[in-house]
């Protein structure tokens, strides 16, 4: 697979966040920021993996991800070094991260073309997944979360996707080294590619490795917004959807939630106002939902955006609450979800919420992994290193008339969502 390094073709600098960007002769796709301190992280983005999957190859991203490996030592040599090397499959992209002290960066990089060009699979790492996995599902069928997790996933994609659902034991016993090692190079061979180097190395030996590692890969298919949408396609059940089950035995209290579908990820802006609006919610509901039998440590408020298919972001408030309680709980949640679409958050909430993501912020910018992370997906997802870089100011601007129209203009019926995973009294 490894050939002649492909050049850089185009190359631009976003002189406001110090981005560089460029595309390489093979349709790669890279990016670069220096940032102070004494580490680098440097992350690589495959499009699609889990999309591609059917029922006969489900899970074959996730085992393949677990297990990467080359066949050169290069990956274990940097390791011994202090670079960690980690891999992991999302619904849309496998993601391979190397971070590790600025000195190190060239023991990454020869680490990542071995990688890349000479990819293998650790057979001991894969019964690690395998065994991990199965103890997982043996988990499933006793554990309330568990059963609570699955119910939700179901109620939300009801035409069964197999990509929209656990692995399945046997695909777990099924799936061998030749299997994931053939999976894993069919996407290194044609899936387009995204690559950020983030932290303290400089823009020369930055664009050296990504040169010497994905410029190494095939040519390929640019990266962008639309990669893959022929797969992401799954059509939205129109609510109100709801989703019934029974507690293992032996659970002393039950599960609900009531949530609403929310915004996808290119639309930022609702993406941080309904943020906002959960972290303003997160305040609110515990104590008031204690009065209707709900545990106030048990509340739990988030948003998360539609990513790998379009039209299934999620607002949701979980609960755990007292068995017969379930009723009351979920007409409260459904009283203040109707209220906050109606007025909105109060300016201590709305103050309060901000405060505690803009930490969280200010945190993330000073970490080179959640730049690369970022950046590594940033021509992917649509976005723009102004969007990046802005991340901040996009939430300290956001008003409270916005979350609320924010809410009001997604919580309606028809994206209404409810699951109850009930325990005996």
């Amino acid at each position: 697979m490894a050939q002649e390094p492909a050049r850089v073709a185009e190359i631009s600098r976003h002189v406001a966040s110090g981005v560089w960007s460029a595309w390489l002769e093979n349709g790669a796709r890279a990016h670069y920021v220096h940032r102070d301190g004494a580490r680098f992280a440097i992350t690589v983005t495959l499009a699609g993996g889990e999309l591609h999957e059917t029922e006969e190859t489900r899970g074959l991203s996730a085992a393949a991800a677990a297990a990467w490996s080359d066949g050169t030592g290069a990956r274990a040599a940097a390791e011994r070094e202090g670079v960690i090397v980690e891999a992991r499959a999302t619904g849309d992209a496998i993601v391979l991260t190397l971070t590790g002290e600025s000195g190190r960066a060239g023991l990454a990089f020869d680490a990542l073309r071995a990688m890349l060009t000479d990819a293998r699979i650790d057979a001991g790492a894969l019964a690690s997944w395998r065994s991990a996995e199965l103890v997982i599902h043996g988990e499933r069928a006793t554990d309330a979360q568990a059963v609570f997790r699955r119910l939700v996933s179901e109620t939300l994609h009801p035409e069964r996707d197999p990509r929209t659902l656990p692995v399945s034991e046997e695909r777990v016993r099924a799936i061998v080294a030749e299997s994931a090692l053939t999976w894993l190079r069919l996407r290194l061979t044609d899936s387009p590619v995204e690559m950020a180097v983030a932290g303290g190395v400089t823009r020369e030996v930055a664009f050296e490795g990504i040169v010497e590692t994905i410029g190494r890969l095939a040519a390929r298919e640019r990266i962008g917004q639309e990669t893959l949408d022929g797969l992401r396609q799954i059509e939205r059940p129109r609510g109100p959807l709801k989703g019934m089950a029974r507690a293992p035995s032996g659970t002393k209290e039950s599960m609900a939630m009531r949530g609403f579908f929310g915004a996808d990820l290119e639309c930022l802006d609702d993406v941080r106002a309904l943020h906002i609006g959960a972290e303003a919610l997160s305040q609110r509901l515990p104590n008031v939902l204690k009065e209707a039998g709900a545990d106030e440590a048990g509340v739990r408020v988030g948003a998360a955006p539609g990513v790998e298919h379009p039209g299934f972001g999620l607002v949701w408030v979980a609960v755990s609450c007292t068995p017969g309680s379930e009723g009351r709980v979920l007409e409260r949640i459904d009283r203040e979800l109707d209220e906050f679409a109606r007025a909105g958050p109060t300016a201590q909430e709305l103050e309060t919420a901000r405060a505690r993501l803009l930490e969280m912020i200010d945190r993330q910018l000073a970490d080179p992994s959640a730049w690369s992370a970022r950046l590594a997906q940033m021509t992917y997802r649509g976005h723009t290193p102004e969007q990046v870089a802005g991340v901040r100011e996009g939430y300290a601007t956001i008003t409270a008339a916005r979350v609320r129209e924010a809410f009001a203009r997604h919580e309606v019926p028809e994206a209404a969502v409810r699951v109850v995973v009930r325990a005996e009294p």
